[in-house]
């Protein structure tokens, strides 16, 4: 993907200046709000074109902004669901810079399309829920956890627009203001548990009304429950997905 974005502007480095120092390598404070570490790498073609990475990894952690989420559901055990939910997350973003400014190399303003391809382990602990009654009587119940786990894989492309300010010799701040994207997301989370046919039937029908409820709240995620024998798989088929970049980082020119 790198190759991709790099490709189209060789021809334009072989005819630039050559600079001394060409890189830049970075640390992003700002995703450290979520526990997610970032480390980026830039290098100069010309003047006011470069080329780019980023990694990031984030171990295993409740949701981000989960209070926020809950506050807008509606549904029980989809709240539940999110204030459990436990995922690890890694990700490289290639990008190409255009800065504007013709001052310095690495200063002022830039545009930068990127790509990204992130892959997510997701865990996430359901408590599946069944009784019968007769006249106000519980006749039976059963309260089932159902540990999904499994892995999701998406991949976006988008556009940041920030600024890059030279602090010392060396030594430079870039700020991504934002950086939208949109995409793919598919992948499956499964679990196993023993259940009766009429529980599988019930179960089913639970998992429909999630996705409804996913619906209703945010992009709409398409999952195809499927109930075995001996478990349930959740599969998440090629569904609408977004990100946004944002980031304060340190440099260091060398």
């Amino acid at each position: 993907m790198l190759f991709i974005i790099v490709f189209p502007f060789l021809s334009i480095a072989q005819e630039g200046r050559v600079h001394d120092e060409p890189n830049l390598i970075k640390f992003n404070a700002l995703p450290l709000v979520i526990g997610k570490f970032t480390v980026e790498y830039e290098r100069l073609l010309t003047d006011r074109i470069s080329v780019g990475a980023e990694v990031a990894f984030r171990p295993s952690n409740l949701l981000p902004f989960r209070s926020f989420i809950e506050g807008r559901i509606d549904d029980d055990d989809v709240r539940d669901i999110v204030r459990n939910f436990r995922s690890t997350s890694f990700s490289i973003t290639p990008e190409a810079r255009f800065y504007t400014s013709r001052r310095e190399a690495f200063t002022g303003f830039y545009v930068a399309p990127y790509l990204r391809y992130a892959t997510y382990s997701a865990n996430a602990p359901y408590n599946f829920y069944v009784s019968f009654e007769n006249m106000g009587q519980v006749l039976f119940e059963r309260s089932e956890l159902i540990a999904l786990s499994g892995n999701m894989n998406s991949f976006v492309g988008g556009v940041s627009v920030g600024a890059n300010f030279k602090l010392a010799e060396k030594w430079y701040l870039d700020w991504r203001i934002v950086g939208p994207g949109f995409g793919i997301v598919s992948g499956s989370v499964a679990a196993h548990v023993q259940l009766e046919d009429w529980e599988r039937q019930m179960l089913h029908e639970r998992l429909i009304e999630i996705q409804q409820e996913l619906r209703d709240f945010t992009i709409p995620i398409r999952i195809d429950p499927e109930i075995l024998n001996d478990g349930v798989e959740v599969r998440v088929r090629r569904s609408p997905w977004a990100a946004v970049r944002a980031g304060l980082s340190i440099a260091y020119r060398f």
